[in-house]
């Protein structure tokens, strides 16, 4: 067996000990990035679990792609290699909305829909608008708002304060 193999093959089970095994499945094509393919996909279900997954990777030289719905991979720049993606679709909760503050938490893989549907009980909407009418379900909040894909309504409801964050103002 090679390194490269052993390497492999150690990652698999220490992944798959972090997250379960029903959590890390062989990549297919259309997990590939620019061509890249992976050997696999990791889907934690909690903030702990992406922590402890990039603290192995970090120190056995494991390279990994972050994924929301997949739905912007080819935006940046190439990647060189890609060990595993890293897919945040497990992380899709609403975990609090006060709605009464008129504020919203939910983990990085919650889509638009989701959160739309869930502030609108409360006659509420977010000030997004996705741009992709052919997707507009799958992308995760957090890869529509980073990549300025909100449309108009982004502009009457957000107000941009740094590079990384966003405050935003639910429309009542």
């Amino acid at each position: 067996m090679s390194q490269g193999e052993e390497q492999s093959n150690e990652a698999w089970i220490e992944l798959s000990a972090i997250v379960g095994p029903e959590h890390l499945r062989p990549a297919r094509p259309e997990d590939a990035v620019d061509a890249v393919q992976p050997a696999g996909v990791i889907a934690p279900g909690t903030a702990q679990e992406v922590a402890q997954v990039l603290r192995y990777c970090a120190s056995a030289g494991v390279s990994i792609i972050p994924r929301g719905g997949g739905t912007q991979l080819g935006l940046g720049n190439r990647p060189r290699k890609a060990d595993f993606v890293l897919s945040l679709e497990r992380l899709n909760r609403v975990i609090e909305h006060a709605w009464g503050d008129m504020t919203v938490t939910v983990e990085a893989g919650c889509t638009i829909d989701k959160l739309q549907s869930v502030v609108r009980e409360h006659g509420q909407r977010l000030g997004a608008d996705p741009m992709q009418p052919e997707r507009p379900r799958s992308a995760a909040c957090w890869q529509q708002l980073r990549v300025e894909l909100c449309g108009s309504a982004t502009v009457r409801f957000a107000i941009w304060s740094s590079v990384w964050k966003w405050h935003w103002r639910m429309a009542a």
